[in-house]
């Protein structure tokens, strides 16, 4: 697979969890080329990969076999801690659990992304509070966890993941918690960053509504790829 022009490729991809009698093979010889400045859908029944595709993309899984490619760089090249810098360096990744630390507040969890990416103290100062206003949290920024509703917790950890401006953003039903014209909002968010910034963005969902935002919809059943693409009109 030629991947010029594609953030992430992964080719003949599987993954087996457990083995012998219980194994369940989670995926099954995937084939998917995600292009830079485009926003990519990823549906299909409970169960069926999604979620384990989209961690072998972002590098929190490396497959039983198979090839995956992240800007050029291919993972089977690096050890876990060389996959988590890559990582850390050019994904930004929104969890369905949003993965809040307790005791940090919205704004230092902004803080601390930053800093982690190697941005300077006082950059990073001025940028947190600039993040969360583009999220509809302007007036949220010393809220802890525990004061915010689930909708504004994935507003934060859709936040984080903007942190740093990365090449490849992936979601996990990254509006689940969300009511519709805010889930649309963020939706229009990540399809911008697409377009106009070159961005490669893949969300998982099983919201139609939210896929029809998508320049491209792959659908995924039984771990693999079905063979048609719809491309909305």
């Amino acid at each position: 697979m030629d991947d010029r022009g594609h953030a992430v490729t992964v080719e003949g991809v599987s993954l087996v969890y457990g083995s012998g009698a219980v194994a369940v093979q989670a995926l099954d010889r995937v084939d998917l080329a995600v292009r830079r400045g485009e926003m990519l859908a990823l549906m299909g029944p409970s169960g069926s990969g999604k979620t384990t595709l989209l961690m072998i993309m972002g590098c929190l899984l490396r497959p039983t076999s198979g090839l995956v490619r992240l800007l050029g760089h291919s993972i089977s090249d690096f050890d876990q801690a060389g996959m988590a810098r890559l990582r850390l360096a050019h994904v930004g990744f929104i969890f369905q659990s949003y993965n809040l630390f307790p005791a940090l507040s919205a704004v230092e969890t902004l803080r601390m992304t930053l800093q982690l990416k190697g941005w300077p103290a006082e950059r990073a100062r001025a940028e947190a509070p600039r993040l969360l206003a583009q999220v509809g949290l302007a007036d949220k920024l010393d809220s802890m966890p525990a004061q915010l509703s689930g909708g504004q917790k994935q507003r934060v950890a859709i936040a984080r993941a903007l942190a740093g401006d990365p090449e490849i953003i992936l979601g996990d039903e990254p509006t689940a918690a969300l009511d519709w014209r805010t889930g649309r909002g963020i939706m229009e968010l990540l399809h911008d960053l697409a377009r106009k910034r070159d961005r490669s963005v893949v969300v998982v969902t099983h919201d139609p509504r939210v896929a029809e935002l998508a320049d491209r919809i792959v659908t995924i059943a039984d771990g693999r790829i079905a063979p048609k693409e719809e491309v909305p009109s």
